[in-house]
């Protein structure tokens, strides 16, 4: 990952479409003309100082502009403002008084340069608006041609300017009045045109372009074309290099001009005054993600591209350098730059992750931050005031400000230039769900490919999930089809997150049934639920039947009996779902895992369903029911998983063993210690003590680099714990907490597998949980890795016989890597 500088530096946003460059830049544009026809000729004229725009900031398109006006730009375009300025004599024409003297020398330039005639009662009308007729008039005349004007008077002329080019994009009305606007087009589109000089004198006058013919544009106001290749940029001194012809030069460029995003791609630049003012991009550059690639042995022949749908061939003297593999496939992000439809150059930009929703966007200057969600995880804010940032939105370059809520994002920190690239994409499709498919959504008629995992929400995007008994395979809510939805694209294009603003049908909710009633055929049941709260509902008569007809005794089953209880809109229970078996937990101090989606007792894991709650009834209890349920509370699991000890805590974990097995809840019975502190993992950069048994440690947890205050290193030295993996918590004074660390020594790497996220150590082949904890050491200079780092340094040791060395963080019950250090400077990691 090269050729890329601080986005944030950028002045002019580009014009793409799904990446493709389509126009040049230079300052940027007035506000009422960006977007326009007329963005690009004004602001090549405003670059030149032929036209400018009015102090509030805008240009006016559509006003009016007199004959004095234009004649003084057909001055400046022809470079002679200079000698306009030097004149200061009244010209000849009898209305041109004092209320004109301004412009007394370009009126007097003009005339001597037969651009300007006056009408014959010796007259110039210098308020009147100049016409469509008048104008191109003028600019034949500055380029040459009136000699080979022919015809009547405007139809000549008129003629004449449609043959040169003059009114390209212009439409022309002889008498009507021309418009701002307008008048930037025809001399933008004059700048560049061959301009006809005399040839010979006396009889022999001829009038003709000649074979090195000149324009208003090098020869008149004094440019300096520069064709070639941007090969570097440097966005902080505003200096760029082009190759042309095999020779790099180094260019200053001018304030509100920048190459970013331009190293790779032929430019044709205009210098001026010793800077380069403006640059018309020639290489289509395109932003995208891999989705596939054709190989010829190591070579690469093509690449297609996913949101754009299409397939470049690879130029040929790039294929063994463009570096990219099957590995890539829809995963790596990049720029690609086409020259004569072949790709030319590639920069990879990111390895895509999981698609997340933007929350909010900070822009306050010093709070510049991103808060984001991933799924139905907590909010993340990635602070970045003083950090580079490459911002990407719909596959274009853009700015932080540009994000909004709602906008999927994609978030990797992988680049060598970066701190964080942003990929960012604002496209969605609204309309009705109507049906969903094996990899598609219909919606209003249509089909939408759909990405393997969908989040979808039904109250307008505020909370996000994809399982359970409400969503169906694919992680649509159920009670979402039929309705008004928004469907958000990813950076492949398919739907990554559907949302709508729909009341449930049906809800549902787990709870123990403390006490059951029938009179006069109404049936109802009162339940403790997994919030702690009690209700009272009515239930439907087969229900009651079913489950708490005969039989049932509330004063035994209390405890025996969790349910998944269904009301409909009218707060009527029309199902219940009672499959769970209670199995006791004598002692939670016995079990070999606590973790935050599962527990080992006994050799048995208990794994927790999206639903899981834990109810502490230690104070609600009598014998064996709950006798006081105002007293039962809502505990979170977190708690438990934190806590420094877990002896004595007891209660009953319900299971679903007709299905897969999965808890539903962890029912507490005693032993609860209300132990709090949040624990987590991070990488340990630097210690300094700061105090008696206080020490600043500098962490990294893969996403920013912070310090924390920790007044207990769990029975650790400093030199434990030094660029190694530790696992924490944050007391109530937010002190750190050292909970443990790796102490296994280092293990020689057999293979790794990247893209498949996997390496092999040992003969054995982990998994690599997809936000672990990847380190590079560095020889002392520890830096955040990738496991495409890892694999590429492996795979360079391998061929000079040297063993790659990691140390690895397993969990000891599902197996799965959370961190991995390695160095690269020494391969042997001691």
């Amino acid at each position: 990952m090269h050729n890329l500088k601080k986005v944030v530096a950028v002045i002019a946003v580009l014009a793409m479409v799904l990446g493709t460059m389509v126009t040049g830049f230079a300052a940027p544009a007035f506000s009422d003309v960006s977007g326009t026809d007329y963005e690009d000729a004004v602001a090549r004229l405003g670059v030149l100082g032929v036209m400018n725009g009015y102090p509030d900031g805008t240009f006016k398109p559509g006003n009016q502009i007199t004959r004095t006006e234009f004649a003084t730009l057909v001055v400046r375009a022809l470079g002679l403002e200079g000698a306009a300025k030097l004149t200061t004599a009244k010209p000849a024409f009898s209305d041109v008084n004092a209320d004109y003297q301004w412009a007394w020398g370009y009126i007097t330039v003009a005339t001597e340069q037969g651009i300007i005639k006056g009408y014959p009662d010796g007259t110039f009308g210098p308020a009147k608006p100049v016409t469509y007729a008048e104008a191109v008039a003028m600019l034949v005349r500055a380029l040459g041609y009136e000699p080979a004007v022919t015809g009547t008077w405007p139809v000549g002329y008129l003629a004449k300017g449609s043959e040169l080019g003059i009114t390209d994009s212009v439409k022309v009305t002889a008498d009507g009045y021309a418009s701002r606007g307008d008048v930037a087009v025809m001399l933008d589109n004059s700048l560049e045109i061959d301009m006809m000089e005399q040839v010979g004198f006396g009889d022999t006058v001829e009038y003709k372009v000649p074979d090195n013919p000149k324009n208003l544009l090098e020869d008149k106001i004094g440019v300096d074309k520069i064709e070639g290749k941007v090969t570097d940029y440097d966005a902080d001194e505003n200096i760029v290099t082009i190759d042309v012809n095999d020779e790099e030069d180094d260019y200053d460029v001018a304030e509100g001009v920048s190459f970013e995003g331009l190293v790779g791609a032929d430019v044709t630049a205009w210098k001026l005054g010793g800077k380069i003012v403006y640059v018309d991009v020639d290489s289509s550059i395109i932003y995208d993600l891999v989705a596939d690639v054709t190989l010829d042995g190591s070579d690469v022949t093509k690449v297609k591209l996913s949101r754009l749908d299409k397939t470049y061939k690879v130029a040929a003297d790039y294929q063994d350098e463009i570096g990219l593999t099957a590995d890539d496939e829809s995963a790596t992000y990049g720029k690609f730059i086409i020259n004569d439809g072949k790709i030319t150059s590639f920069d990879e930009i990111a390895s895509v992750g999981a698609a997340a929703v933007v929350r909010e966007v900070s822009t306050t200057k010093g709070k510049e931050a991103l808060t984001y969600q991933i799924g139905d995880a907590d909010e993340r804010t990635i602070k970045l005031d003083g950090k580079d940032v490459l911002v990407l939105l719909n596959n274009s370059l853009a700015k932080l400000a540009d994000l909004k809520a709602d906008d999927i994002v994609y978030v990797d920190r992988t680049n060598d230039d970066y701190d964080y690239v942003l990929i960012a994409y604002r496209d969605s499709v609204e309309g009705k769900l109507e049906k969903i498919g094996d990899d598609y959504l219909t919606i209003d008629g249509k089909n939408y490919d759909r990405a393997d995992t969908v989040w979808s929400s039904i109250n307008d995007g505020e909370d996000y999930a994809n399982a359970g008994d409400d969503y169906d395979e694919s992680g649509i809510h159920f009670d979402l089809l039929k309705e008004d939805v928004v469907a958000y694209k990813g950076v492949d294009g398919k739907v990554v997150y559907v949302k709508g603003d729909v009341e449930a049908t049906t809800t549902s909710f787990y709870g123990f049934a403390l006490s059951v009633s029938e009179s006069l055929d109404t049936y109802k049941v009162k339940v403790l639920k997994a919030d702690g709260t009690t209700a009272t509902y009515e239930m439907d008569a087969d229900v009651y039947d079913e489950y708490f007809g005969s039989g049932y005794d509330s004063t035994t089953d209390d405890l025996a009996k969790l349910y998944k209880f269904e009301i409909d809109e009218d707060n009527i229970i029309t199902g219940v779902k009672s499959t769970y078996t209670q199995e006791e937990v004598s002692d939670l101090g016995v079990a070999t895992a606590v973790k935050s989606g599962y527990v080992v007792i006994g050799g048995t894991t208990y794994y927790f369903d999206d639903d899981f709650f834990v109810l502490n009834v230690e104070d609600a209890l009598d014998a064996n029911n709950i006798t006081s349920p105002s007293k039962a509370e809502v505990v979170d699991w977190e708690t438990i998983v934190d806590a420094d000890s877990v002896d004595g805590l007891k209660g009953y974990m319900f299971i679903n063993r007709d299905t897969n097995g999965d808890t539903y809840a962890f029912v507490i019975t005693a032993g609860y210690d209300n132990v709090a502190g949040e624990s987590d993992q991070a990488f340990v950069k630097n210690i300094d003590k700061v105090g008696k048994d206080e020490y600043e440690i500098t962490l990294d947890d893969g996403t920013e680099e912070f310090t924390v205050v920790f007044t207990d290193l769990g029975n650790n030295t400093t030199d434990d714990l030094l660029y190694n993996v530790i696992d924490y918590r944050l007391n109530s004074d937010d002190e750190g907490m050292v909970k443990g660390i790796n102490t296994d020594d280092p293990t020689v790497v057999d293979a790794v597998y990247s893209s498949d996220r996997e390496i092999v150590v040992g003969g054995t082949t982990y998994k690599v949980d997809r936000s672990a904890l990847i380190f590079d050491l560095n020889d002392g200079d520890p830096d955040y890795a990738t496991l495409g780092d890892l694999k590429a340094l492996v795979d360079e040791e391998t061929l000079v016989n040297v063993n790659v060395k990691v140390k690895l963080w397993i969990d000891d019950v599902s197996n799965i890597v959370k961190a991995i250090i390695f160095d690269s400077e020494n391969p042997g990691l001691d």
